[in-house]
């Protein structure tokens, strides 16, 4: 009953996440993304309790739940520095990230990560356990958050106002420049829209060679 009722909390916690994320930052992929790092730390936690040889109960349980509480604090803050610039590459956006919030998202990781070194001194076990629990925590998040996550926003984050920059890739990957340009307008992928390939093919367009490319 521990098991299901700490996993359950873990999957509505990871499902509100995503939620509160998109909405956070206005955008589908950035919210997905940022979701599938909470997974990755809240999992990371989890292997590590299993590696300690704790046993699932009670304490253990209660602190399960907390994860991905602990985990959102972090790379929202990141995520949200991403999406204030509009009209960039996503490396641009994740350099103006990593130097406005970056330094405030370690620090404020520091102060945590401190606390809880005074928990290990505890003799109480929930205490002590507790302790161990924020530290793991509190490390696996930025350590993702600081290094996965805009290495990942890097490659395939959102460029400009496209909800999915994702799709550039897929688009790469079709033939046919008219069936391409279709779904980037259905998407709304200026990134691709504004590329040189694309300003080759809207003046061919206007000259009727459009549809050879």
């Amino acid at each position: 009953i521990l098991v299901i009722n700490a996993m359950t909390g873990i999957i509505i916690g990871l499902c509100l996440a995503l939620v509160i994320l998109v909405v956070a930052t206005t955008n589908l992929a950035v919210g997905v993304l940022a979701t599938l790092i909470i997974a990755l730390i809240t999992c990371s936690v989890l292997g590590v309790i299993n590696m300690i040889g704790w046993k699932l109960g009670p304490l253990e349980s209660l602190n399960l739940t907390l994860v991905v509480g602990l985990a959102v604090d972090y790379v929202v803050h990141l995520a949200e520095g991403y999406m204030e610039l509009k009209h960039e590459t996503s490396e641009a956006k994740v350099k103006h990230t990593l130097s406005h919030v970056g330094i405030s998202v370690l620090s404020g990781a520091c102060t945590t990560l401190g606390a809880s070194i005074f928990l290990l001194a505890a003799k109480i076990l929930f205490f002590f356990q507790f302790g161990i629990f924020i530290f793991c925590t509190i490390g696996f998040s930025i350590m993702y958050s600081l290094f996965f996550f805009p290495t990942v926003m890097a490659l395939v984050g959102p460029e400009g106002i496209s909800i999915l920059s994702v799709a550039s890739y897929i688009l790469v990957c079709m033939k046919g420049s008219e069936s391409r340009y279709r779904i980037c307008i259905l998407l709304k992928c200026t990134d691709v829209l504004t590329s040189p390939e694309w300003t080759t093919y809207f003046r061919l367009s206007a000259t009727g060679l459009g549809k050879q490319l």
